[in-house]
């Protein structure tokens, strides 16, 4: 029995195929690039250099038989205590290592790239007012590093919980919900799902206030803002709330991100049952948590199904109890109704008929039942893992240098759509002397975004001059050519094959090393079309994934339908 959770599954494989290209990723090199100065035309007092902390968290990948999940790292920047980011890390790695078990489908849908963590107690960070709206990210679904990469770290289980994973893995057969890291070492003993086990404390847990975790994502960035302070009279969060917090963004995330995405209330019941997810050293247990609607009005069930706009908590609430009671409940025999209903979602829209045929009761009947299990011992049968879990990989804390702490914030800026404050950032870095290629490379980014057409040139020649060139600036330097193909051209002239080439295959190199966004493939059908003649028939396919995976953006569907003819 499979339970669909994804709605477009592109076929993962590496970007080599695209064109027979090498990659030119790179690790974040140890390196200064040697660059002249900025010439600054104007008196400017320089900030303070900023004091933070810095973690690589590395990717977690799990291997269970020939199935590989990959679940992203992140980079984090603190300034909390030494050891209240130590918990908030090891709570986050704890959460990091329950996703790839128990909700693999939703990691899958996350980038691969680490996301930017921006732990702030004193408010250096900026936070963003607009709390409540997020944009969608675009996920890393045409191609899939490889998994013998540096870094990566990765443990093998044997297959525990099965029910789980399939029921999150197919809510409909028929459709299709659908860099860095570290590997775990070791076959690991572990309890496969047990449905009828119970915490051992039984809970009730509160979201966290808006405006605690803020995620954004843009351009292939994804950063979480954290705003660690306690408002005066409140009691302190705790970094395992907000790692719970920050679990629970990402997976909602995930959801949304996808190229036809679950409904609203999926979406939040399930991060709903992520957030409460209980995670520890010996025990790793999803959806354990009590929904108790005593004293409280039960929301409508259907007002919640027909919802595409912000829920109320006891809406979420009742969607995640749904959910639960679907996954788990009244000896888990309604989770074939549960499949069939959202297989008909797909096609029909929500009505009181079509949940009456789906599961022989109505929408009242329904709630009902949820307040009756939200009283019962029934509400805490989750899916538990128990025993020796694996040991998770040692990280270290130590002080941000300059650049890591340029990047990471000019990356949070960029997310939120704020390009003068990044480039701020970024050029008060380089007037420092901060040489670091992976800052040089958004630096780079930015400089040709906004027009500075020789800055960028300059950056990009020399990152491109190193062994191991930073992602970013693959990017960069292929619209550099592109540039300088166009110069001279008349309007809708086109491009020769040796014009293009050169383009294509550096953007070929990105997508290899993870840089596998909408903006990327929509700039790499701008190219195709401005060439002469069809794409070779391996760009042609992975041009069709791409208008598969982002349906609504024209240019990569007129580069796909140009393409196919090359098929």
């Amino acid at each position: 029995m499979r339970i669909a959770v994804a709605r477009v599954s592109l076929i993962a494989a590496t970007a080599g195929a695209l064109i027979a290209v090498e990659s030119g990723a790179s690790d974040k090199a140890a390196v200064d690039v040697d660059m002249s100065q900025y010439v600054v035309r104007a008196d400017r007092v320089l900030p303070q250099p900023e004091s933070w902390r810095y973690v690589l968290v590395p990717a977690g990948v799990l291997e269970r038989g020939k199935k590989v999940v990959v679940a992203s790292g992140y980079e984090v920047l603190s300034n909390l205590s030494e050891k209240n980011t130590r918990v908030f890390v090891e709570e986050l790695q704890r959460r990091q290592l329950a996703g790839t078990i128990l909700w693999p489908t939703i990691i899958e849908a996350l980038p691969r790239e680490p996301m930017i963590v921006v732990l702030d107690r004193t408010r250096q960070a900026f936070m963003p007012a607009d709390v409540d709206v997020a944009q969608s990210w675009e996920s890393d679904a045409i191609s899939t590093p490889e998994h013998t990469s540096e870094g990566f770290v990765s443990f093998e289980v044997a297959d525990a919980g099965p029910e789980m994973d399939s029921r999150l893995t197919a809510i409909g057969r028929s459709s299709s919900y659908g860099t860095m890291g570290t590997r775990y070492g070791g076959d690991v003993p572990m309890k496969s799902g047990t449905f009828d086990g119970a915490f051992d404390s039984p809970k009730l847990m509160r979201p966290l206030s808006a405006g605690v975790v803020v995620l954004r994502a843009r351009d292939g960035v994804v950063a979480t803002l954290i705003n660690a302070d306690s408002p005066a009279g409140m009691s302190r969060l705790g970094e395992e709330m907000i790692a719970a917090g920050l679990s629970k963004e990402a997976a909602v995330f995930g959801m949304r991100s996808m190229s036809n995405p679950p409904p609203l209330w999926f979406r939040e019941g399930m991060g709903w049952l992520v957030y409460t997810s209980e995670v520890s050293r010996k025990k790793i247990a999803f959806a354990g948590v009590a929904v108790d609607f005593t004293g409280q009005l039960v929301p409508s069930l259907l007002t919640v199904f027909q919802k595409t706009e912000k829920l109320s908590f006891n809406e979420v609430m009742l969607a995640g109890a749904f959910t639960h009671y679907c996954l788990y409940g009244n000896n888990r025999k309604l989770a074939p109704n549960f499949i069939q209903f959202m297989e008909r979602l797909e096609r029909e829209p929500v009505s009181e008929q079509l949940f009456k045929e789906c599961f022989r009761r109505t929408t009242k009947k329904m709630e009902v039942e949820l307040a009756s299990q939200g009283r019962g011992m029934a509400a805490f049968a989750s899916m538990e893992l128990k025993g020796r879990l694996p040991e998770l990989p040692a990280f270290s804390i130590r002080e941000a240098t300059q650049s890591e702490v340029a990047r990471l914030k000019a990356d949070a800026f960029i997310t939120q759509g704020l390009w003068d404050q990044a480039l701020d950032v970024l050029r008060i870095a380089y007037w420092r002397g901060e040489r670091e290629p992976e800052m040089l490379a958004v630096l780079a980014t930015l400089e040709e975004r906004v027009g500075s057409v020789e800055r960028a040139r300059k950056l990009s020649k020399a990152l491109m001059a190193l062994p191991k060139p930073p992602a970013r600036i693959l990017i960069v330097e292929a619209k550099l050519r592109y540039r300088k193909a166009l110069e001279g051209k008349a309007e809708g002239e086109k491009l020769t094959v040796a014009q293009i080439q050169p383009v294509l295959t550096l953007l070929a190199q990105a997508v290899k090393a993870g840089q596998n966004t909408e903006t990327l493939w929509a700039f790499f059908s701008e190219v195709v079309l401005r060439g002469e003649g069809k794409p070779h028939a391996s760009t042609g396919g992975y041009l069709v994934k791409a208008a598969e995976r982002y349906p609504r953006n024209s240019i990569i569907r007129e580069a796909a339908r140009k393409a196919e003819g090359a098929l």
